[in-house]
């Protein structure tokens, strides 16, 4: 752990601590980090998703968007801190029933134009 001043920061860096060193890193994207699920994991029903962001107004929309491109889910939560902090976010989703492969995307909108700021992994069902 390293410490800096002026202005104050905190640098962590992981280490993985699991043997198994096939397990996809967490997906970072815009101001979002997505812990689990992990990008290709197969999720089930219920779906939980974590991970931390400083994301506007500490909002975080999870998208899982289905085979064919239509929304599945769709939920807002806030995270726990936001702006110049990294919060903790976590939900647990319902899903419908589909099967084969989707797209998770967590993040917001920009501010700017609206556009999509954040992570999208592929998913798939194990049905």
């Amino acid at each position: 752990m390293l410490g800096l001043e002026d202005p104050a920061r905190l640098i962590l860096d992981f280490k993985p601590a699991a043997e198994d060193q096939n397990v996809a890193s967490p997906a970072q994207g815009g101001d979002t980090v997505l812990i689990e699920p992990r990008p290709n994991s197969v999720i089930s029903d219920p779906l939980t998703v974590n991970g931390y962001s400083r994301n506007p107004g500490a909002a975080n929309t999870i998208t899982l968007i289905g085979p064919r491109g239509k929304i599945l889910v769709r939920r807002t939560v806030g995270s726990n801190d936001w702006s110049h902090t990294w919060g903790y976010f976590e939900a647990t989703l319902d899903l419908p029933s589909f099967s084969g492969r989707g797209k998770l995307r967590v993040g917001t909108g920009s501010a700017r134009d609206g556009t999509f700021e954040g992570v999208e992994i592929p998913v798939r069902t194990g049905r």
